[in-house]
């Protein structure tokens, strides 16, 4: 009797021994798994965060603006170079390098150091219309944007005095009136534009280059041209006067916003000239993959920033929603439109 107590209490205290042994196990197991979540949580977060695993940005940048200061593409540098400090911990200057419809900025940005430093502000001319009127040394491909920022209709505008108020009215005056129609700069989209519309509509006229859209507006006022193509923003203030009179903006459908919605575009009226300019940031095409990343990622940050959306609305500019990824293939596909819209 004596020997069947002494062997149940023998096996009550093993079992409790194993229980306890067990739950040990258990709590050890328990531990790891949550020191792993934990881990992997971690990866998962620097993962999405696309400076976790690079020594960028270091030092400050430069944004080189291939245009003067004081016009919409210098605006567009400076604002974002006053919100860099805040978004990459870094100052930002802006590098002013006119010349040649951009095309000087252009060629000596093919040998800036491809660190993700040296940043420089394109508008599609420079690749869609500057290689017709010139022998260039570069391409889109030499190139990687890192975001996209702005689209920006041409407008075709004349002198309320001109006595003309639609395209229609301006093919007539035109089949016995000289049009000369004045613009920014010879070789550039508006230079197009204005060449492609006096083609299509079959009237008597040039395309007069001036020395940007504020001397273009001058000689418009001043009665010394008949018509004008420029960007809204230049004109904006005599279109609302009643000084200007647009004839049609340069699209297949009209803009949205409320200063232009009732402009009739180029689309609708049957011609086949929709030159616009559209804008974006770039850097060398050898930039690494992880840099390119971390800008993309910043600069879109930016652009959702009031002091963005402030700045657009204040300039009479609309942002552009396209993917950097998507600029080498439009850029491309518009170059071939543009030669044959220009019989090329």
């Amino acid at each position: 009797m004596k020997n069947k107590k002494l062997v149940a209490t023998l096996l009550v205290a093993t079992m409790a021994l194993s229980m306890i042994g067990c739950g040990s196990s258990t709590q050890e197991t328990t531990s790891d798994k949550t020191e792993q979540t934990e881990t992997t949580a971690a990866s998962d977060a620097n993962a999405g965060d696309a400076s976790a695993d690079i020594d960028f940005p270091t030092r400050g940048f430069n944004i080189i603006c291939p245009w003067a200061a004081g016009g919409s593409s210098d605006l567009i540098c400076r604002t974002f170079a006053e919100m860099i400090p805040d978004y990459m911990g870094q100052s930002c200057t802006v590098t002013n390098q006119e010349g040649a419809g951009g095309t000087i900025a252009a060629t000596d940005f093919l040998t800036a150091d491809a660190d993700g430093y040296n940043i420089i502000q394109f508008a599609s001319g420079v690749f869609e219309a500057q290689p017709l009127m010139r022998d260039v040394t570069y391409k889109i491909e030499d190139y990687t944007a890192i975001a996209c920022v702005t689209y920006e209709p041409l407008i075709l505008w004349v002198n309320k005095d001109l006595g003309v108020t639609n395209a229609e009215e301006m093919v007539a005056y035109g089949q016995t009136n000289d049009v000369n129609i004045g613009q920014s700069g010879a070789g550039g989209l508006p230079d197009f534009a204005a060449q492609g519309i006096l083609k299509q509509m079959g009237i008597n006229g040039v395309s007069t280059p001036f020395d940007g859209e504020s001397e273009a507006i001058a000689q418009l006022l001043g009665g010394h041209v008949q018509a004008a193509v420029t960007h809204p923003t230049a004109a904006l203030q005599y279109y609302k006067d009643g000084t200007f009179v647009p004839i049609m903006i340069f699209a297949e459908e009209r803009d949205e916003r409320e200063e232009l919605k009732d402009i009739p575009c180029s689309g609708e009226l049957g011609y086949n000239v929709n030159f616009s300019v559209w804008k974006w940031l770039a850097v060398p095409k050898d930039t690494p993959d992880e840099i390119v990343s971390y800008l993309r990622e910043k600069f879109d940050e930016m652009q959702k920033d009031d002091r963005w959306n402030e700045f657009l609305e204040n300039s009479q500019l609309a942002g552009i929603d396209m993917d950097p990824n998507d600029v080498t293939d439009r850029i491309n596909t518009e170059f071939g439109e543009i030669k044959e819209i220009m019989g090329m």
